[in-house]
């Protein structure tokens, strides 16, 4: 099972914001808005220990659209 955790000071997959507070799901960093928009209003389910489906629909579309996020290497 994937995780859905606090995570701090990361970038948003989906809009690129920066909070101090994201939300991570599995190897993805969501912030608020989007993690309320993109996933939760349209059937992302994240039972009481913050376990979310790996191979849900919606989990694996947003699993693709990480692997085609480009890495910058610093």
């Amino acid at each position: 099972m994937a995780k859905a955790l606090i995570f701090h000071n990361s970038t948003c997959l989906n809009c690129h914001k920066c909070e101090q507070n994201m939300i991570k799901v599995g190897p993805m960093v969501f912030c608020n808005d989007c993690w309320n928009s993109e996933l939760v209003q349209k059937g992302m389910k994240v039972d009481e220990n913050g376990d979310v489906n790996p191979f849900s629909k919606l989990y694996k579309k947003w699993i693709k659209k990480y692997k085609e996020f480009p890495l910058e290497i610093l």
